[in-house]
């Protein structure tokens, strides 16, 4: 087994802050520099969006997920952890201790991610003491909080998704209560609202916590994969302790001496700006250019806030909006100030990244192109367009980002937004489209547009297919589609998303839309229909290509769907010459309680394609078991309706 774990703890807390226009210095740490203009106070209205300069990409990169911190904890802290780590690392054997269990590659880095959560505690907790005592100078001191806001920003957007494994999904659980927990102790620290001697009562907790998610992780990890717990805490000690160690042989800088690849990069800190958004926070944005001759990988910048007199107002850290910034390349940048500090004076921005080989270890997938494209209408302080990319590579790829940065007349950044297609898997020569608004502080004269993405291994997804498909525009001119998805795998799917891409006469990209079948749960073997709202203006003679995916039905799904209902009677009630109406009984013949229960009708012609689909809630908020409603559903066709199939679904009543 190759340590990945130990790898992953030392590659993120010793990564080397790259400080604005850096290069290769030798290990040396260059002052901050101010990278944009001051400011007496944040402003009182929300200005036009817009973040910095960017020249074109040539290559597709992959960018991690913008996340908001988690406000609060989901649960109290478990008041009596099975292990509660120490303050110091336990005793740990001389070199590096052997792991028996084959751990696949991303639950070895799910585990490695909590033993960086312990791992920054105790870098916290060490650093507050060494401050207390007068050990540690204001390099230190700086150098590491970046370190830990980069650090933990980044595992928040890990904790929101899935565990990785579900032999880690009780860990996961646990993680995801003491991730807030640290960053409030940090938070609270470097805001100047504890005091250094203080922080031990602060962490305190967090380590009990981190402590009940590790025991949680080894132990199950232990059951499912074979080999013991006590290896896997002793792998844990084992990377802190390296950790611990590699910080006092940098002098207690709270950096390492960069390795090649880090010497090659020199991150650079272009136009930024700020402004108010909708919710008051104050959002910075700009650009990170990459002067190096190495990509740099989860390339971050960290704003500081100061005050007229030099102290520092704030501190807040964003990612680059792609997850590889290519050699001679720029991507923007996001910053989110969730607490908005006030009035500041002026501010500085430091970059840095972890060199080069990506976060995770992957390599990013270089097979996207952009295909065509389609810039809206354009309103005064927004910018609007769909995008369709093909995969002109040999491999599968996932987690399909597109980057759109704009400038105005100038060449100066007028803004930039970024989205993920709702295509989870492009196979070679597929294409994935992407909707993209975000607001500008200038007309748009030129943009340039990036992909991100992942080569994945397969498609894991069930087999689905759409059956029919037909369309109609309704009384307001709306383009409306109509059809019928085929569940034809031997397990029940949920998320089941129908993926349009609109065109004109002459195969110029109009839009790219999506909708849900009107079932949440699609039984296997069974079908569930369709109903899309283009809501937006699409004219004749356009040309609809439909693609479907869908996931396998977990238990939350199956929980959150109640289909246990008869439709007792129905029939044909009068309704206009181009509608269908419905009227009937339904009852709940299962043992629970059911709401938020809709009627879903399914109309078909002679030919037995799909000529009207619909929905409706039937007359009753709640249905207890063994009780009876009557509906009404309506539904306008396409063509007269020779027959029709009503499907009843609600949720379980709390």
């Amino acid at each position: 087994m190759t340590h990945r774990i130990a790898r992953y703890v030392l590659v993120a807390l010793l990564m080397v802050p790259l400080v604005v226009g850096c290069g290769g210095n030798g290990g040396d740490t260059p002052e901050p520099v101010s990278v944009a203009g001051t400011a007496t106070t944040a402003p009182t209205s929300q200005p036009t969006t817009a973040p910095t300069a960017v020249p074109p990409t040539t290559e597709p990169t992959a960018a991690p997920t913008d996340l908001p911190p988690t406000a609060e904890p989901t649960e109290e802290p478990t008041a009596e952890p099975t292990v509660a780590p120490t303050a110091e690392p336990t005793a740990v054997p001389a070199g590096e201790p052997s792991v028996s269990m084959d751990l696949p590659e991303n639950v070895e880095e799910g585990y490695g991610m909590l033993v960086t959560l312990e791992a920054s505690a105790i870098l916290v907790e060490d650093l507050a003491a060494q401050i207390a005592s007068g050990e540690a100078d204001d390099e230190r001191t700086m150098g590491t909080v970046l370190m830990l806001g980069f650090m933990l920003g980044m595992a928040d957007e890990v904790l929101v998704e899935p565990a990785p494994d579900p032999a880690l999904e009780e860990a996961w659980e646990e993680a995801r209560i003491a991730l807030p927990l640290l960053n409030e102790a940090l938070g609270d620290w470097t805001d100047g609202e504890g005091e250094s001697g203080e922080i031990a009562d602060a962490i305190a907790p967090v380590h009990e916590q981190i402590g009940v998610a590790l025991t949680a992780a080894e132990e199950a990890l232990a059951a499912a994969y074979g080999g013991s717990a006590e290896e896997l805490a002793a792998l844990r000690a084992w990377a802190i302790d390296e950790m611990l160690a590699e910080l006092a042989e940098s002098g207690g800088s709270g950096a390492t001496p960069p390795t090649a690849s880090e010497e090659a990069l020199s991150l650079r800190v272009g136009e930024a700006y700020w402004y108010l958004d909708s919710f008051d926070d104050l959002i910075f944005v700009g650009l990170l250019h990459n002067d190096g001759d190495a990509p740099a990988e989860s390339a971050s910048v960290t704003i500081t806030l100061y005050s007229e007199d030099g102290d520092i107002v704030a501190t807040e850290s964003g990612s680059a909006l792609l997850g590889r910034i290519p050699a001679g390349d720029s991507a923007p940048f996001k910053v989110d100030f969730w607490d908005n500090p006030g009035e500041f004076d002026r501010f500085e921005g430091i970059a840095q990244a972890s060199g080069s080989g990506g976060w995770w270890g992957e390599e990013p997938y270089d097979g996207l192109v952009l295909s065509r494209e389609r810039v809206r209408d354009e309103e005064e302080d927004e910018f609007s367009i769909v995008i369709e990319a093909e995969n002109a590579g040999d491999a599968l790829a996932g987690s399909l980002q597109v980057v759109v940065t704009a400038f105005d007349a100038d060449g100066a950044l007028a803004g930039a937004g970024h989205t993920y297609s709702e295509r989870e898997v492009a196979g070679p020569a597929e294409t994935a489209t992407f909707d993209v608004s975000f607001g500008v502080r200038a007309p748009v004269d030129t943009y340039t547009v990036q992909f991100d993405a992942r080569e994945v291994d397969e498609r894991d997804q069930p087999s689905v297919e759409i059956t029919s498909m037909d369309s109609f525009r309704d009384g307001w001119g709306d383009l409306i589609y109509i059809g019928e998805v085929q569940n034809t795998s031997d397990e029940p799917v949920s998320w089941a998303t129908i993926l349009v891409t609109i065109s004109g006469p002459g195969g110029e990209l109009l839009a790219a839309k999506s909708t849900s079948t009107l079932l949440d749960v699609i039984p296997a073997g069974d079908s569930a229909p369709f109903y899309m709202d283009t809501w937006e203006e699409i004219p004749d003679g356009e040309e609809a290509v439909a693609v479907v995916q869908a996931d396998v039905a977990d238990d939350w799904d199956l929980n959150g769907s109640y289909q246990e209902f008869e439709v007792l009677q129905h029939n044909r009630v009068k309704a206009d010459p181009d509608e269908l109406a419905v009227a009937g009984v339904v009852k709940n013949v299962g043992d629970t309680t059911a709401e938020w229960i809709t009627v879903v009708m399914t109309a078909y012609g002679d030919d037995g394609a799909v000529v009207g689909a619909g929905e409706a809630y039937i007359e009753i908020d709640e249905l207890a078991a063994g009780l009876e409603s009557p509906f009404t559903v309506r539904v306008t066709l396409t063509a007269p309706a020779a027959d029709y199939r009503l499907q009843v679904e609600g949720s379980p009543a709390d």
